[in-house]
């Protein structure tokens, strides 16, 4: 082994460290956008679904429910690709639509009427 290859061992030694802080922090940051994101769709979501009478008992189960046709992209709540309205064909599902059919389909996890 020559010189160059023991410098370049000890440099890779010596910065091995610094990488898997850097990997730990870039898992940590990815894990708190992923929580931030929760927290946002549970705002927005959650606080349209409260506007529209829904149970706060029932909330986490139709919070469940919207996860399945909206997500948090760049901040914002978005309609997940492939869910559409049903009045508008090729118009993503506006939430208001949805919780109209929800409230329909689920009417236990509301506890007033609009």
């Amino acid at each position: 082994m020559s010189d160059q290859d023991t410098i370049a061992d000890q440099i890779a030694a010596a910065l091995q460290p610094l990488r898997d802080e850097i990997e730990e922090n870039a898992a940590g940051h990815a894990d708190a956008l992923r929580r931030l994101d929760q927290v946002r769709f549970r705002e927005q979501v959650g606080g349209e679904l409260i506007k529209a009478g829904a149970s706060p008992k029932a909330l986490t189960y139709l919070l469940d429910r919207a996860s399945q046709y909206f997500e948090v992209l760049d901040g914002e709540v978005r309609t997940k690709p492939g869910s559409f309205s049903s009045t508008r064909p090729g118009v993503p599902l506006p939430i208001n639509e949805w919780i109209t059919t929800v409230r329909e389909d689920h009417a236990f996890a509301f506890t007033k009427r609009r």
